[in-house]
């Protein structure tokens, strides 16, 4: 059985990054519960608009909850802490959410090492202003669509200071990007992206590591991270455990629910 105390800093980092990241988009809002966080981006992406559902004590709000997100006309998504979707999946599947077949596992690293240096050939730099139109087109390249990139990551949030944006290169060219965010005694990561061209070459590994140093510079007990589909096997290498899973459910269509 997974640490209560690192799977409490596993909740509150996934819910705080969403916080901060819609604090920073001009349509973003929140909505605030016991054991529950709404939040919306106003973008057209199921996974940058939903509920993360992590205390039973959401059982009593998440009707309401549900009205709010499905009320903001717009693709959304519900994660529920595995050990709560007995009890509260089933509402999710009343409004006619899709579940997932895959659950998202929730991974801590702690206590937070040193990074290693980059493989040769590799570098990372913290994005600054002279590089930010760059970092931005990394992005792109890597399959965010250029409007949502500029919006998730305004000059507001690059000059947050509790925010890093970093730019993978690999023999000189940008390959790869990470984002870092302080949450409180822990720093969470999000968004590790490597162009198609530059897989299983190191750079995924990289940005990572170097986001992991962003948050032993802020004095993290734990950097956590929400995992991909693929990248199981690279976390579990760099010392990352998985401490709980999500279950997704998701609507895809605007007004769906």
């Amino acid at each position: 059985m997974a640490d209560p105390d690192l799977v409490a800093l596993a909740h509150r980092s996934f819910a705080d990054c969403f916080r901060k990241t819609v604090e920073h988009i001009p349509e973003g809002r929140t909505l605030e519960r016991d054991g529950l966080l709404g939040f919306f981006s106003g973008l057209a992406d199921s996974e940058l608009n939903g509920l993360i559902v992590t205390g039973a004590a959401a059982e009593s709000g998440l009707g309401e909850a549900l009205d709010w997100i499905a009320g903001q006309a717009g693709p959304y998504t519900v994660w529920i802490a595995e050990p709560l979707v007995a009890t509260l999946g089933e509402a999710c599947v009343d409004r006619g959410l899709s579940r997932r077949p895959w659950a998202m596992p929730g991974m801590v690293l702690a206590p937070v090492p040193p990074a290693p240096d980059p493989a040769p050939g590799l570098s990372v730099a913290t994005v600054t202003d002279a590089a930010y139109e760059e970092h931005l087109a990394t992005w792109a390249e890597a399959g965010l669509p250029d409007e949502i990139g500029r919006r998730l990551m305004s000059p507001d949030f690059l000059h947050d200071p509790e925010v890093r944006l970093f730019t993978g290169f690999l023999e000189g060219r940008p390959a790869g990007v990470a984002v870092a965010m302080r949450t409180g005694a822990t720093s969470g990561i999000v968004g590790v992206g490597t162009l198609r061209s530059a897989r299983r070459r190191g750079v995924g590994a990289a940005v990572t590591w170097a986001a992991v140093e962003a948050g032993r510079s802020w004095g993290a007990e734990a950097v956590v991270l929400q995992l991909t589909e693929m990248g199981l096997p690279l976390y579990l290498s760099m010392g990352f455990r998985p401490v709980v899973g999500y279950a997704l459910f998701t609507a895809e269509c605007a007004g769906d629910g």
